[in-house]
């Protein structure tokens, strides 16, 4: 489900798209001249803003529209060639349209000038330009003319353009000019400010994208919602610049940073410095000049010094001062940099880190030592915090590596779990060039630690593997069962199965005793998928774990835990949480105790128990966002906030780091494939459960697949998917999750008539709830007795422990299903409405309008439901359903949904199935 973006892919989404300017902008450039329109058109920005792209949309919307493009893209080569580009220009006119003597004519007539004339005589041969060149094409009208990096456009050309706007004013002609707002473009603004006073010439200016902008925008050139931090860190490195949002977005991709999740992207880890951004976005750098561009090399890493950057960066340079500033005023005239109180800034930080990337290895580091050594002498101060470490792990041995890593380590401990902060690029700087064995098997931990919050698995692999094949016996017992968990973990999340297996069987022996040895085989057999295997392998070792060290017995607790669980014996759990609690704080290691709270949570949170969770969390001091991902999801789930839990989902399926934990990992993913269901997201849903079905626990998403069933009407194989989830279940030995399965088995079967099969699974559903003792086993046996036998009073306690459970969807569904079934739906069904409503559920709250009407209970506030109505449609639209399937949803005929569909259509204003999928996708609508 997580798709890495390719590099490859398409720069403004799907193929064809027109991409993004702001609002009115494509339109004022897509014109063509006419009565009362000047015919002189000029769109003016900063480097990146997008002109380029204005030029090529507009000629693309105009040739269809009819008119003949003519295209030039100056040079600075035509600075120094008089009339060169508007030879080349009118090169290119079809050489059939105009009669060809006027043509050739004209082009002698250019040739001639180029060659020089007096001013009298030049003013008379402009003129006469002019009109020959309104005589050429007066035959091929309407003629646009569009004109690329106008600001590199010779004296002579631009002088044609004064009599040539006059003589075709009110023509079908325009010319288009898109020009740098640099100063290259200075000795032509008196040219276009007369023009402009005349009113021959229109002024477009570019400007940069607003935030908001700047996501629609990411949209677009991505295919899929962008999330907001991908929106935040793009918009400030690129500062709303379109041709800059381009170049992060690449980089990005190429780097495996951007993910497409569910149709939203996501970054997985901001990336600094090594960002591989193109060096193309260098040529302006360039053209400043050899010095400007050893200097803005050089700023890249020195702007923070402010104004202590000139003199360290003349001492590394080997430059005068008067050098320097000379070089940092050509870079301001560029506007490359801007003044930033008394020194300066880069006015997009994308261009600082594409050129920091062309630094030479050796000119980096020499750099780097100059900053670190002007700070430890006083002579330079930072604002940034970040700032010096980053410098003394770009220095490497040009500094004191003694006292580097020994700062290093200490800004590292500060910043470890800052996900803004990459604190493993220091950490591997103090692993790769410290002596002290001590410092540098700290360092290796604490890398292993920074790159799980940074979601770099290769590098935690890299680390861990460092210091289970050659620095274990240098770590504590304390430490070194946790360290190998994290190893095998890690060789789980990136699917070294080889590696795992081979640990598993005992080929491949990892460091420790015997104890440490069973544990980390029992732990990568269940990893391979074989967790009742890793159980017995434990149970046949009882003897040797029975002397383990105090973590390793807990690690042992963990497994058997989740075995447990996983067979329907929740008694261990209980016995784990009893223990935790006996326990005084802090008289285990933080982090063990931590990893002991948090393992009890996931285990509630997966059998339904959020209140019970968070009630070991509050006991414990284990604040939420201390959890991973998956269960965080569950307790947003839990809350009725389905927004906040589908985001948090779809990070979490971006890293696959989370699919060691097995339990919250398959419950979220069926989970928010449910959220889907309801929403009406129905092909999105069943590719999360085509996602999720190959873990340990895929019959929970034959389950979820057959809810999708049902929906659309496939009766029969929405029961065959349940009793294939129970099969499933039976073959692997798993109790867990089998609960909310039989209960819809149960009711299944009984509405078709297979009573003995309906009343088996209630029988076995008793079974379970007795073992489990759950409350979500319980309300789900409420809930089937009260459907299939009518028992009131099984129906009202099943309301009672609903509401005092407190789950917003768990209650609407549970109100639902009863007053569909005929009890109290003039109370449950409005309030079964509101909570589905406060969950935007369209699809759960459309069928519940449908019982409604059928029960006679009144549906609130018309004007709404049609707007939902509308809504739900244009979802299942974009979700590919078709005709038919609309209208066993809607519970109407085809044509009612071909009549919806017509008036929906009509009043959005798109086209096509196709065009309104794509404007759900980024957004632009709905």
């Amino acid at each position: 489900m997580a798709v890495h973006t390719s590099a490859a892919s398409s720069s403004i989404g799907e193929p064809g798209a027109e991409p993004m300017f702001r609002e009115g902008l494509l339109d004022q450039a897509a014109t063509v001249g006419g009565p009362g329109r000047p015919p002189l058109a000029l769109l003016v920005g900063e480097p990146g803003a997008g002109g380029s792209a204005v030029l090529t949309a507009a000629g693309r919307r105009l040739e269809a529209d009819g008119c003949r493009v003519l295209r030039l893209t100056a040079s600075k080569q035509d600075k120094r060639t008089p009339y060169g580009a508007l030879y080349r220009l009118l090169s290119e006119v079809d050489r059939a349209a105009p009669p060809d003597q006027e043509r050739a004519a004209l082009l002698g007539l250019v040739a001639k000038l180029s060659r020089g004339a007096g001013s009298d005589s030049l003013r008379v041969a402009v003129e006469q330009v002019a009109l020959s060149i309104r005589n050429v094409v007066r035959h091929l009208l309407p003629v646009v003319v569009l004109v690329d990096e106008a600001q590199w456009l010779d004296h002579g050309t631009a002088a044609v353009l004064e009599p040539l706007a006059r003589r075709m004013a009110g023509a079908r002609f325009s010319v288009l000019l898109a020009a740098r707002a640099d100063p290259d473009a200075a000795p032509l603004e008196p040219l276009w400010n007369r023009l402009s006073a005349q009113g021959l010439l229109r002024a477009l200016p570019i400007r940069p994208f607003s935030r908001t902008e700047s996501g629609q925008f990411i949209a677009r050139s991505i295919g899929a919602k962008p999330n907001v931090h991908l929106i935040d860190e793009l918009y400030d490195i690129a500062r709303g610049r379109p041709a800059m949002l381009l170049a992060a977005i690449d980089a990005y991709r190429r780097a495996d940073a951007l993910v497409v999740v569910d149709q939203h992207a996501y970054l997985l880890r901001k990336l600094g410095p090594e960002l591989p951004v193109d060096g193309a976005l260098l040529a302006q750098v360039r053209e400043a000049g050899d010095a400007a561009w050893s200097v803005a090399k050089a700023m890249s890493l020195l702007a923070p010094l402010g104004p202590h950057a000139v003199d360290v960066l003349a001492a590394a340079l080997g430059l005068a001062e008067r050098e320097v500033r000379e070089a940092l005023e050509a870079l301001v005239q560029q506007r490359l940099l801007a003044p930033d109180g008394a020194g300066w800034r880069f006015r997009v930080p994308l261009l600082a880190t594409a050129l920091q990337r062309a630094l030479g290895p050796y000119e980096h580091r020499k750099l780097a030592a100059a900053a670190v050594t002007a700070i430890w002498a006083g002579a330079a101060q930072v604002a940034d915090p970040a700032y010096l470490p980053d410098r003394m792990a770009d220095a490497g041995t040009l500094v004191d590596g003694r006292r580097a890593g020994e700062e290093l380590m200490a800004h590292a401990g500060n910043r470890l779990l800052d996900p803004n902060v990459d604190a493993s690029r220091w950490l591997r700087a103090v692993v790769e060039r410290v002596d002290d064995p001590v410092l540098r098997i700290e360092a290796l931990r604490r890398h292993v630690i920074a790159c799980l919050v940074r979601n770099d698995l290769p590098e935690v692999l890299r680390s861990s593997r460092l210091l289970v094949r050659h620095h274990a016996g240098e770590l504590s017992p304390q430490i070194l069962p946790g360290t190998v968990l994290a190893y095998l973990m890690v060789l789980a999340a990136i699917g070294e199965h080889d590696e795992l297996r081979r640990i598993a069987q005992g080929e491949q022996a990892v460091p420790g005793g015997a104890a440490q040895r069973i544990v980390a085989r029992a732990f990568a057999t269940g990893w391979l998928g074989d967790w009742l295997g890793g159980e017995r392998l434990l149970d046949e070792h009882s003897t040797e774990l029975a002397a383990a060290e105090p973590v390793l017995g807990q690690q042992v607790d963990i497994y058997r835990t989740g075995s447990a669980v996983m067979q329907g014996d929740v008694a261990e759990l209980r016995r784990f949480g009893t223990a935790l609690a006996e326990v005084p704080r802090g008289a285990e290691p933080h982090s063990q105790w931590v990893e002991a709270i948090r393992h009890h949570v996931d285990l509630l949170l997966a059998l339904g128990e959020a209140r019970e969770a968070r009630q070991v969390m509050e006991r414990g001091g284990l604040t939420e966002d201390r959890l991973v991902l998956p269960d965080r999801f569950l307790l947003h789930h839990a809350r009725g906030e389905w927004t906040s839990a589908m985001d948090i989902a779809r990070r979490c399926m971006s890293s696959p780091v989370h699919g060691v934990r097995p339990f919250a990992w398959a419950t979220m993913h069926a989970l928010a494939a449910q959220v889907h269901i309801d929403s009406g997201m129905l092909s999105r849903a069943r590719r999360l459960v085509e996602m999720g079905k190959d873990g340990p626990f895929g019959y929970l998403f034959d389950f979820t697949e057959s809810l999708a069933s049902h929906v659309l009407g496939e009766l029969h194989q929405s029961h065959e998917h349940l009793r294939t989830a129970i099969v499933r279940a039976d073959e692997a030995g798993f109790t867990f999750g089998t609960d909310v399965v039989l209960a819809e088995l149960a009711h299944r079967a009984h509405t078709s008539g297979s009573f003995d099969e309906a009343a088996g699974a209630l029988h076995r559903l008793a079974e379970v709830a007795a073992r489990l003792g759950t409350g979500r086993a319980e309300l789900a046996l409420l809930l089937t007795r009260a459907r299939l036998e009518s028992d009131e009073s099984a129906a009202a306690a099943a309301v009672d422990l609903a509401r005092e459970r407190g789950e917003p969807y768990e209650m609407a569904v549970t109100f639902s299903k009863l007053a569909a079934g005929g009890h109290r739906p003039a109370e449950l069904l409005p309030e079964a409405y509101r909570l589905a409503g406060g969950l935007d559920a369209l699809l759960l709250r459309a069928r519940l309008r449908h019982v409604m009407r059928q029960n006679g209970v009144p549906v609130p506030d018309r004007a709404a439901t049609t707007s939902e109505n509308e809504r739900l449609l244009a979802v299942l639209v974009a979700e590919g359903l078709s005709n038919r399937q609309l209208a066993t949803v809607f519970a109407t005929t085809e044509k009612s949904v071909e009549g919806r569909l017509t008036r929906m259509f009509a009043r959005i204003g798109y086209r096509s199935r196709v065009e309104l999928a794509a404007a759900m996708l980024t957004g632009d609508f709905g």
